[in-house]
């Protein structure tokens, strides 16, 4: 009896230890897979976070600005600006067009004075206005127009009214001509008055028609159309009581006009207004 306890008590111990070993060897084990998944885990990651990063280093787009296009001429080409700024003395005007927060003005020179000018770039065009007194005025523009083969055609109008009377200088000039500036004799025709008036209209022949009927020229800001008109400001001395018997006969040509305006188109190819 005794000896059958003992052995099975031996058969338990044994069993005990058997079961003890088996759990260490499953924990080593276990350990063991755990850790070479972590080393085979560690590894798989870091090249592909490597790669990730050389990845997005190359998917960063290039932000630095491209350098602009430049077309040809484009640094070159002058404008209306630069013409008028650049006329010899015989043709400059005494004005000097400066710039300040965005506006224009024009200062004459030997006065002193500063006014307001339109100064469009785009548009290739000049104004302002220069008052003396409260009796004499003078208005300024300046347009550029272009030939067929890109060539400039400045033309600067400069208009003095003093009460009743009026005169206009206007020049059209090429800048960039080399033997020649002044072309305003080929560029616009002779206009008299008498293109206002029907051709049987009395009294055309009068030696006093020209300064009766001063024409006048009005340059465009936009277009290329040249506007021709007559100054009416005259009248008032022509029917009035200090013109001579031989001037009033011109004061019922102001009532006789067939036209007041017409207008001239830019011909590119010749450099004319037709």
């Amino acid at each position: 009896m005794t000896t059958k306890r003992y052995y099975i008590y031996a058969l338990m111990g044994l069993a005990v230890l058997c079961f003890l070993l088996s759990n260490c060897e499953g924990s080593e084990g276990k350990q063991a897979t755990l850790s070479s998944q972590q080393n085979t885990a560690d590894s798989s990651v870091g090249p592909q976070v490597v790669n990730a990063q050389k990845t997005n280093e190359m998917a960063v787009p290039d932000t630095t600005p491209a350098a602009p296009e430049v077309k040809p001429g484009s640094l070159t080409r002058k404008t209306v600006l630069d013409y008028f700024r650049e006329l010899p003395d015989a043709y400059a005007l005494p004005y000097t067009l400066t710039q300040k927060d965005r506006l224009w003005y024009a200062t004459h020179k030997p006065s002193g004075q500063q006014r307001q000018a339109m100064v469009d770039i785009q548009n290739g065009y000049m104004e302002w206005s220069y008052l003396q007194d409260e009796d004499v005025s003078q208005s300024v523009q300046a347009a550029l127009f272009r030939t067929a083969d890109k060539s400039p055609m400045l033309a600067v109008c400069q208009t003095d009214v003093e009460k009743s009377q009026v005169a206009q200088n206007c020049f059209f000039l090429r800048p960039e001509h080399p033997q020649q500036l002044d072309w305003t004799e080929h560029t616009v025709p002779i206009i008299t008055a008498r293109e206002f008036f029907s051709e049987d209209t009395p009294g055309l022949e009068s030696e006093y028609l020209e300064d009766a009927f001063p024409i006048l020229l009005k340059l465009p800001q936009y277009g290329t159309e040249l506007l021709v008109q007559p100054y009416l400001g005259r009248r008032f001395y022509y029917c009035g009581e200090e013109a001579a018997e031989a001037e009033r006969q011109m004061c019922p040509l102001y009532d006789q006009l067939e036209r007041r305006t017409f207008k001239m188109n830019w011909n590119r190819s010749t450099g004319r207004f037709e």
